[in-house]
């Protein structure tokens, strides 16, 4: 069934609409529609594109609204957005302007919700990086301050050890005086580039959340896809699609 429907795909490309229309049934004929639902639903939305380009409007759009009623069982949010597209673009070539105008704003409709789908993959991708990224400078920060506390209590040493050097500077040649002003000078030097690292990474905490900020803003396009997918239905009365729409919004 893969290798007629790839075959069909190929006279498809080349122009030949007809052999790749008979490659197309004879690899439906080969499907079974119980457990090949991937290959089917792609199948019916080649059929449906190569009758457009045969002119077979009417044909076309059966196919098209296959591929919508099982996407509506699948809840296959791209099968339902490309099955609703053609089903426009066939009414539209068909004169029926109206239906073709309601098929164009559900297949926008679930256009955005595909879009969503993506917005929210990207956002826990993102949450996933920001949460690794925020226990690692949660270590680096607690490294950070043992660092710098154990370079204040070198400083401090430091200083009782200079402080006992000047008590003792007429007892000491002046060599020893030179070399712990040089050590308290260094250490003074680590702390203040310690310092300088932890307001770097603070620094970068604050941009990661910003991004985050920014960027789950994006589920909400969600929500307002599913809605005006419901007020849809609701118009139209189709109360037995409301239950998978409440289904998606849940």
């Amino acid at each position: 069934a893969t290798a007629r429907m790839y075959l069909g795909r190929l006279y498809k490309t080349t122009g030949e609409y007809r052999k790749a229309q008979q490659e197309f049934e004879q690899s439906r004929q080969l499907i079974d529609s119980k457990t090949d639902l991937s290959l089917l639903d792609l199948l019916l939305l080649l059929q449906g594109e190569t009758a457009i380009e045969l002119k077979e409007y009417r044909r076309a759009r059966q196919y098209f609204q296959e591929a919508v009623n099982l996407g509506t069982a699948a809840s296959e949010y791209d099968l339902l957005r490309d099955g609703y597209r053609g089903i426009a673009s066939s009414d539209s070539a068909m004169g029926n302007w109206e239906q073709a105008y309601d098929a164009f704003l559900t297949y926008q409709a679930w256009n955005d919700s595909v879009l969503s789908r993506s917005y929210n993959q990207r956002t826990a991708e993102l949450e996933t990086k920001y949460e690794t990224a925020q226990k690692e400078a949660a270590i680096k920060e607690l490294q950070q301050a043992e660092k710098i506390q154990a370079l204040e209590l070198d400083r401090i040493q430091a200083q009782k050890n200079l402080w006992s050097g000047i008590a003792l500077v007429f007892l000491l040649a002046a060599g020893v005086v030179s070399i712990l002003l040089y050590r308290l000078r260094n250490r003074n030097q680590e702390i203040s580039s310690q310092r300088s690292e932890l307001a770097t990474l603070n620094h970068t905490k604050d941009r990661l959340f910003a991004l985050i900020a920014h960027d789950l803003r994006g589920p909400n396009t969600g929500y307002h896809s599913q809605n005006k997918i419901f007020d849809r239905y609701f118009k139209v009365q189709e109360f037995n699609r409301l239950e998978v729409v409440s289904q998606n919004i849940h």
